[in-house]
């Protein structure tokens, strides 16, 4: 990666965050560069029509804009008639900023967008801008805070901002270096992400083979007459989970009980092996005496139960009480070594038989019943323990090689955000970097 120089000289912005920049940049508002356009779009004259739309999942998944059927967009939206600036409100940490294009279909997006068009402003360059962690800091410290999980900044405070621009051709120097730095960088990054998924893969197929197979590859094997167990151990036996484990079901909390200092409730969304306590909902003191049958016991394996996420799991390994949210599930072993079913839930075949059992339009369910219907080749206890004490050393080590990579990753996305910044408040000069 490159190292730049700074520029010649630099003058104070007058802006504290941004301090000293270069000396033959102008300081401006963003404003008087970036102009916002409004021209809505009614939800009834989206139906029958194939839409292009700018949603903030859509961007944030994959980093574009996706053709919808009208009739599935449920409010009016902007229309994109020109190259647009496209600036989400809503959690201004995660930076989701797009440069949107007119397509060969009615192109419009989220009202959660500020959208902003240029005049006499590189708009890649304005892109990298708002890309900045300078930006991101500044917005994230005006933030006005719905839920933890749903922040939004005043379209005034992203359209109205003090910076320091380059004249225009410097701009586009500035976008063309940071677009082929950036691509680079990615590239790496792609990779790294890559790594990462043939390791997981990886990891749940040791997983899969250790408690479908077991660790001795010369015993002799038997149907087990489930598809998608296939051929077991012979001297193991084929049982249904219902008779190995407890199957229990959460409680549905009504939100207007939720308190800021109170007893956790794991949801689905908190399916994780590292539950981030100080973002979980959580509910009086008292309701874990009341609703005791629905705490939370160390060890206990979480099922997802709906939704997008259904079929995930995690060992809840804290010994922080918690309560249980409706449709998230727990499976507690009693005649089964636990750590080998938590394996068993990891495997492949746990998750090719959810995705069989999955019931549902729109959004797809699984019940108690379900899963306590689902068959598990089963060694004698002694064997089991083998398996499961293979397992933690073979994830062991498989986990360690997976944050070995997920730090690389870190320090890339971190150098990508810092460059970004570099180039755009004039820190480095890039204007004598070539291709």
């Amino acid at each position: 990666m490159p190292t730049l120089p700074p520029f010649p000289s630099y003058k104070p912005s007058g802006i504290d965050w941004l301090g000293g920049v270069p000396e033959h940049w102008e300081v401006a508002r963003t404003d008087y560069y970036l102009t916002e356009t409004r021209n809505s779009v009614s939800q009834e004259l989206l139906r029958g029509k194939k839409v292009f739309h700018y949603s903030i999942p859509a961007v944030q998944e994959v980093g574009n804009g996706i053709v919808e059927d009208g009739e599935n967009i449920d409010s009016s939206k902007t229309v994109i008639n020109t190259t647009t600036l496209l600036i989400s409100k809503l959690n201004p940490r995660k930076g989701t900023i797009i440069v949107a294009h007119p397509s060969k279909y009615l192109t419009v997006c989220s009202g959660e967008f500020i959208p902003l068009v240029p005049d006499g402003m590189e708009i890649n360059y304005a892109e990298y801008i708002y890309k900045s962690e300078a930006i991101r800091q500044l917005l994230a410290s005006q933030v006005v805070s719905v839920t933890k999980s749903h922040q939004r900044v005043k379209p005034d405070q992203i359209k109205k901002i003090w910076w320091a621009f380059p004249p225009l051709p410097e701009q586009h120097t500035i976008a063309d270096f940071l677009d082929r730095q950036t691509a680079k960088i990615d590239d790496l990054i792609a990779k790294k992400e890559q790594l990462i998924a043939r390791l997981k893969e990886k990891r749940q197929a040791v997983i899969t083979q250790a408690v479908t197979k077991g660790l001795d590859s010369t015993v002799p094997m038997k149907d087990s007459s489930i598809d998608w167990l296939g051929d077991v151990p012979e001297h193991w036996e084929v049982k249904r989970l219902k008779y190995l484990a407890d199957l229990l079901n959460g409680y549905a909390f009504d939100s207007q009980t939720y308190v800021d200092d109170g007893i956790p409730i794991i949801r689905i969304g908190d399916v994780s092996t590292d539950i981030k306590w100080d973002e979980v909902k959580r509910v009086p003191h008292e309701l874990g005496v009341e609703l005791k049958r629905f705490l939370v016991e160390k060890h206990d394996i979480l099922l997802a139960l709906t939704g997008a996420t259904i079929g995930k799991s995690s060992s809840f390994r804290y010994d922080q009480s918690a309560l249980l949210n409706q449709r998230v599930g727990i499976i507690r072993a009693n005649k089964i070594n636990q750590r080998l079913l938590s394996y068993f839930v990891l495997s492949a075949s746990f998750s090719k038989v959810i995705d069989f059992l999955c019931y549902g339009g729109a959004q797809e369910n699984i019940g108690r019943e379900e899963v306590g219907g689902i068959s598990i080749s089963l060694a004698a206890a002694v064997e089991q323990e083998a398996i499961a004490d293979f397992l933690d050393r073979k994830t062991t080590t498989i986990d360690a090689l997976v944050a070995k990579v997920e730090t690389a990753l870190g320090i890339l996305k971190e150098y990508r955000t810092a460059l970004i910044t570099a180039a755009v408040t004039g820190k480095i000069d890039v204007r004598g970097e070539g291709e």
